[in-house]
């Protein structure tokens, strides 16, 4: 986070997201995926950061993620992206981050960004692959 306007935060108890994935059968968790130490190592992902806090720093600082919504890509999704997405595999997650305006598809078990979609909507929520190959999404559209 060296790299990114983060370091000129000087907001105490930033909040900062994590995935936790749990064994539903006995509730022991398998994985924990720290997002803020993960996905900075992206380029393009330190420049969306940089630009969100130019924007509103004060609720960036505060919330600089603010991941709304986690959907894992299952075999009917797969078959609804291999012409526009050929790089996603099943188990691969769409993460949808407020602050930032933006949806991530990332392979957590390599810690890789495969696709960003940035800025085309306002503080969305809920992005879903549908049969007809397009993502819908909740756009707030606070703009």
């Amino acid at each position: 986070l060296a790299k990114s306007f983060l370091k000129k935060c000087r907001t105490k108890n930033s909040l900062f997201d994590t995935i936790l994935i749990i064994d539903t059968n006995n509730g022991k968790i398998l994985d924990e995926i720290d997002l803020m130490k993960k996905l900075p190592s992206n380029k393009n992902f330190i420049e969306i950061l940089n630009e969100s806090y130019k924007l509103d720093k004060n609720y960036f600082c505060k919330n600089p993620l603010h991941l709304n919504d986690i959907q894992v890509i299952d075999n009917s999704d797969l078959k609804n992206l291999k012409e526009s997405l050929p790089t996603i595999r099943k188990g691969d997650l769409i993460l949808s981050f407020r602050s930032i305006n933006t949806i991530i598809f990332y392979d957590y078990k390599k810690s890789v960004i495969k696709h960003v979609i940035y800025n085309l909507f306002d503080k969305q929520h809920s992005p879903r692959i549908y049969k007809d190959g397009f993502l819908y999404v909740f756009d707030n559209n606070i703009k």
